[in-house]
């Protein structure tokens, strides 16, 4: 079989799952038209003479007609001509939906100012009257779904669809836009707020950990930190937020707490304590990718989204990482921008499918009338999920990111007054994005990192455990707090007991340490050393004794006591029996058993 046939019954194969024999009359119209129009072009591009022959193209099983169908998607030359030939408004749509995918009757009309339907309205002899939505017939030409019922119908609902496969056979004929690389901006708009995290998380990092390590991290079963916990946590550590707790609306005050909940919760395996550079790297790397859950920590403020499962969710963490670790270091680059390289590159970054979207996510408001009030559910309906769950994703994912210090980002605030109408998430302010240097170290774009000086308020005594701040400096009370207590405004005390605080083991104890110098920039005095190593050295300072057993005599059982006490054989098998207990090996109770037995007493 030539080339070109193999190629030929690829494309069979495409077509046949993007169309059915009612579908594709449609297409077929513009496709004989075509073929009609240049026979020269499509013999000299190898389509031999029997597909040619437009006058049998009504003839045949569905084979062959996809077999005549296919002939424009043969090569780039053949495509090229047949979308000239095409009326302007289906190849606008055409240059759309190869990179979409599938766009409703809004979509449509909204970008591109198409209306795709007719509106008819009927009235009968009753007096009744209703309006139905059909689909023109010259946008039949696309794979097509609208509502079946005219009896509810009160708007329009059609989608136009290609299907995945069909997509990836026509992107390769499309040149790419100037959108489908990063294009940095010079001088970025002016925007309300820019969040630069970088040095935020090298201090916050630690306290976030241990906060996390002591089981304060609250999150519900299905992986969602808990919203009435968020404020509490947000206090505790002094977590910079992305908006001022005085802020206008209440959606927007602890974002920035609830994306570093979800992601600590993930509870990073950390045998040994290390820098923060090196943590974040685990923790994105690792934990990020295989077991973080986009819906319920960034898509968790729709409805609904408690009843989606894990297994509902798509694996997109990895696109993720790969699209940031392509962002220039140091340069701005605009959210839509953003969009349309993962759009016209053909990233999946959708984190569960449409279907699951219009079932279990909805926003909801209130309707409220003169004498009437009702919870009005807004389902995710085909219509909403770009702009409610993609686009929201892909901003909230930039917000993960910015959370953690791996990227800046400006942003405005949104109306959230308008939540649900135009504004579609707390996301939807996000205009630009920048890759920092410590994102660059964390994508694997730089080999280094030096870490942002900070002046420390913190002073460690050299003859005492003791410690001094700067008693204005809140930030270092609540990094001091999980080690020491304070004696007053501004001097802290430990001591072992102190220090061994919520430590089960010895791992605890490496970590804590690790941690606790990690909040410190100069070396730590001897005297803190020499503290550290006996820690260390006091951990389990007991052998456990594993092959021993241990009885308690009642003491009212007399006269099992005298014969314990006295009897040659049961002193020769017990190591010790006094005070009531007898300690034995597991080697020596058989025959402990079967001495007492001979005096009538029987152990179980």
């Amino acid at each position: 079989m030539s080339g070109t046939l193999v190629k030929l019954s690829t494309i069979i194969d495409i077509l046949n799952d993007n169309y059915t024999l009612k579908t594709m009359s449609g297409m077929m119209s513009s496709v004989k038209k075509f073929v009609k129009a240049n026979q020269v072009l499509c013999k000299k591009q190898g389509i031999r003479q029997e597909l040619l022959n437009t006058t049998t193209w009504d003839k045949g099983n569905k084979t062959k007609k996809l077999e005549r169908l296919a002939i424009p998607f043969l090569d780039k030359k053949l495509f090229g001509a047949f979308r000239d030939s095409l009326p302007s408004d289906i190849r606008r749509i055409m240059d759309e939906l190869i990179w979409e995918g599938q766009m409703t009757h809004e979509n449509v009309e909204e970008r591109l100012k198409i209306c795709i339907y007719d509106e008819n309205h009927h009235t009968y002899h009753t007096g009744y009257s209703r309006t139905s939505y059909r689909i023109k017939p010259k946008f039949k030409f696309f794979p097509y779904k609208e509502l079946d019922s005219y009896y509810y119908m009160n708007k329009a609902d059609i989608t136009l669809y290609f299907s995945p496969g069909l997509c990836r056979l026509i992107h390769p004929y499309y040149e790419k836009p100037e959108e489908a690389t990063f294009n940095p901006v010079e001088e970025p708009d002016v925007t309300e707020f820019v969040f630069l995290g970088e040095e935020n998380i090298l201090m916050e990092m630690p306290r976030i950990l241990i906060y996390e390590k002591q089981g304060n991290v609250k999150i519900t079963t299905k992986g969602k930190p808990q919203a009435n916990s968020l404020g509490k946590m947000q206090r505790k550590l002094n977590l910079r937020e992305f908006y001022p707790a005085e802020g206008e609306f209440k959606a927007l005050k602890t974002i920035r707490t609830n994306l570093l909940a979800g992601l600590i919760a993930t509870k990073p395996k950390i045998s040994k304590i290390s820098q923060t550079p090196d943590l974040l790297s685990k923790l994105f790397l690792n934990n990020y990718q295989k077991n973080y859950y986009n819906v319920q920590c960034i898509l968790g403020y729709f409805k609904g989204a408690a009843h989606i499962y894990p297994y509902e969710e798509y694996e997109v963490n990895p696109s993720i990482l790969a699209i940031l670790s392509m962002l220039p270091t140091g340069k701005w680059i605009g959210i839509k921008n953003m969009e349309s390289f993962i759009k016209y590159n053909q990233y999946y970054v959708s984190p569960i499918s449409k279907y699951i979207a219009s079932d279990k996510l909805y926003y909801s408001k209130i309707v409220q009338g003169k004498h009437y009030k009702y919870d009005d559910k807004k389902y995710i309906d085909s219509g909403l999920y770009r702009e409610a769950v993609l686009e929201s994703f892909i901003k909230g994912t930039c917000f993960l990111f910015a959370a953690y210090g791996l990227i800046d980002i400006a942003y405005d605030t949104p109306n959230m007054d308008d939540f649900g109408e135009k504004v579609y998430s707390p996301y939807d302010g996000l205009k630009y994005i920048r890759l920092n240097a410590l994102g660059a170290y964390i994508f694997g774009k730089t080999q280094s990192y030096d870490a942002p000086v900070s002046k420390s308020t913190i002073s460690l005594s050299d003859d005492s455990l003791t410690i001094t701040i700067d008693e204005k400096d809140t930030t270092a009370a609540i990094i001091l707090e999980p080690y020491t207590e304070r004696v007053s405004p501004k001097r802290f005390r430990t001591n072992s007991g102190l220090f061994l605080k919520d430590v089960k083991n010895k791992s605890d104890l490496e970590n804590k340490i690790g941690m606790f110098k990690q909040s410190f920039e100069q070396e730590l005095p001897q005297n803190w050393q020499n503290f550290f190593k006996e820690l260390l050295q006091k951990i389990d300072p007991l052998n456990k004794v594993s092959n021993l057993i241990v009885f308690h005599v009642p003491p009212d059982n007399k006269e099992l006591l005298r014969l314990i006490a006295k009897d040659s054989k049961l002193q020769d098998l017990c190591l010790k029996a006094e005070g009531y207990h007898v300690i034995l090996t597991k080697k020596n109770l058989p025959k402990f058993k079967n001495r007492l037995r001979e005096f009538g007493y029987l152990i179980t």
